[in-house]
């Protein structure tokens, strides 16, 4: 079972990656790297071994996506739960279209592949942030309970 501490940790170590579509490499001190909001969610999936390039279909859109698109893979290869918790996914809209997804905290916050701050941020999450929020779902595998470390 993966950990939810574990898994905000990580994503963690993504803050300040710049954005890039189709990225899914972390800035470290030899690279650059780049990464997009799927692509996030794609590495830290991919970090526990619950998710994978393999499984979604990562190349199939642009920067303007499709309007159902990252909703269907989500339903495809994540769980979705009724009451998100740490370590858990958001899905938002962006303007009338469903194409923004990050990663929720244990302090209301969300840490996004943001292109319009062109990294990965942490975003507190405003009444208005949530009423954007399309969908929630959880990695396969990842533990129920927020407790764990």
């Amino acid at each position: 079972m993966i950990l939810r501490r574990a898994i905000l940790r990580e994503t963690t170590t993504w803050l300040g990656t710049p954005w890039h579509h189709q990225g899914r490499i972390k800035a470290n001190t030899q690279f650059k790297g780049g990464v997009d909001c799927a692509g996030l969610i794609i590495a830290i999936g991919n970090q526990f071994n619950v998710l994978s390039e393999a499984h979604f279909d990562y190349r199939a859109y642009g920067q303007e996506l499709q309007q159902n698109f990252l909703r269907k893979q989500f339903e495809k290869y994540l769980i979705p739960v009724d009451n998100p918790q740490g370590g858990d996914i958001l899905l938002l809209l962006i303007g009338q279209k469903i194409q923004h997804a990050g990663l929720l905290t244990f302090s209301n916050t969300l840490i996004h592949a943001c292109s319009q701050a062109g990294c990965v941020i942490e975003s507190r999450l405003t009444d208005k942030f949530w009423q954007r929020v399309v969908g929630t779902y959880r990695y396969p595998r990842l533990s129920m309970s927020p407790e764990h470390t």
